[in-house]
């Protein structure tokens, strides 16, 4: 399994970040926890357009994890989107099929075809 696996590491926040590890197309690609290290959360659709366009293979999956702005959440509507911002990044960037997986303490899981 493990020789199946490519973990990498890039500095997202780089316009060329995905260049590292576009040699090939992947199956799947997780963030987690990173999205709002993008220090503001304008910059979202753009990233995940960049995931689709240049790492998540034809049928690829795309699961992404981050907090959220929320009553019981984070407050820095800046930094942090809320579910509803979340899906409309991932539409603007072009994604059809958006479903969330699970909400839980701040957080919400989107898997994403």
């Amino acid at each position: 399994l493990s020789a199946k696996v490519r973990y990498f590491v890039a500095d997202f926040k780089d316009s060329d970040w995905f260049y590292i590890a576009e040699q090939e197309k992947y199956d799947i690609v997780i963030i987690h926890q990173a999205l709002h290290e993008l220090r503001h959360r304008a910059y979202a659709e753009n990233f995940h357009t960049q995931v689709r366009d240049h790492l998540l293979g034809k049928n690829g999956v795309y699961i992404v994890t981050d907090h959220i702005v929320s009553d019981n959440g984070m407050k820095n509507n800046d930094l942090y989107m809320t579910v509803d911002e979340h899906l409309t990044a991932l539409s603007l960037a072009g994604f059809t099929q958006i479903n969330i997986l699970k909400e839980k303490n701040a957080l919400c899981s989107f898997k994403i075809f």
